[in-house]
């Protein structure tokens, strides 16, 4: 999965500093995950436009947005077993 965006302490914006490091760092590892044939979660585009979910300690989020990934998690799992299941 990929890293969800960075923000500002106590703010609903993106952190100017950190975030730029997190985007460039997600695009190296889904380079070298689709080199290796691993799928990846893209929890990061998930979460940019949900910045109103932020805790507002920087790196963590409301358990509403928590639920969201969780979602995202469990249908991404399902659908890679029901694919490699197909495959066998």
């Amino acid at each position: 999965a990929s890293t969800t965006p960075v923000h500002n302490r106590g703010t609903h914006e993106l952190d100017d500093e950190i975030n730029p490091i997190i985007v460039h760092r997600n695009e190296i590892a889904e380079t070298v995950m689709k080199k290796a044939g691993v799928a990846v979660n893209d929890l990061y585009g998930l979460m940019s436009d949900k910045l109103e979910l932020v805790r507002g300690d920087k790196w963590h989020w409301k358990t509403e947005a928590y639920t969201i990934m969780a979602r995202q998690i469990v249908a991404m799992i399902c659908r890679q077993l029901n694919s490699t299941a197909n495959t066998q």
